[in-house]
C-alpha cells in the first residue's frame, strides 16, 4: 500500500507533467516557419504599396507565427496588431487563414536563402505578394540569464 501511495503522488505527477509539455509546453516539436518576420516588400496588384494598400487596410510591417505554425500575428503600418489562426500545409507549401477585412486567404508560399519567405496570393480579392526577412532571435530570449552582470545591459 506504501509503495502504491509513493508510486500515485511521486511519479503521476511527473508523468502527467511531462506529458503536458511535450503536448503543450517547452518540450513540443517548433514549426520550421515559427518566428517573427519583417515584411520587406508588400506588392498588391503590381505595385509596391505605401503605409496602406488598395482596399483603405493598412500595409503589414512584421508578421509572427507561433512555436507551433497554428497561429499568425500581423502587425500594421497604423501600430494595431491582430491574431488570426492560421493552417500551415508543409506538403502543398500552403498558408491559409481567415482575415475580417479579406476573407479566406490562402497564400503559397517558398521558402529562399537566408530563410525568407516569400508568400504569393489572393489578398482581398487581387494578387499580392509578401516578402518575409526573418528577424533575430529576440534580446531577451537571445542574450540568456545572468546572475549577476559585470556592466550594465541598458538596451
Amino acid at each position: 500500500m506504501k509503495i502504491g501511495l509513493v508510486l500515485v503522488y511521486g511519479i503521476l505527477p511527473i508523468a502527467t507533467s511531462y506529458q503536458a509539455a511535450a503536448s503543450y509546453g517547452f518540450l513540443k516539436p517548433r514549426h520550421a516557419l515559427a518566428g517573427m518576420y519583417r515584411v520587406t516588400a508588400f506588392t498588391r496588384a503590381g505595385g509596391v504599396e505605401g503605409t496602406r494598400v488598395d482596399d483603405g487596410a493598412p500595409r503589414w510591417l512584421r508578421l509572427a507565427v507561433d512555436e507551433s505554425g497554428e497561429a499568425l500575428a500581423i502587425q500594421r503600418a497604423d501600430g494595431t496588431t491582430q491574431r488570426f489562426p492560421l493552417t500551415i500545409d508543409a506538403g502543398r507549401r500552403v498558408w491559409t487563414f481567415q482575415a475580417p477585412e479579406y476573407g479566406a486567404v490562402r497564400f503559397d508560399y517558398r521558402v529562399g536563402a537566408g530563410g525568407v519567405v516569400t508568400l504569393d496570393g489572393i489578398l482581398g480579392g487581387g494578387p499580392a505578394q509578401v516578402v518575409l526577412r526573418p528577424l533575430g532571435e529576440s534580446l531577451l530570449l537571445g542574450r540568456g540569464f545572468h546572475w549577476i552582470n559585470e556592466y550594465p545591459f541598458n538596451r
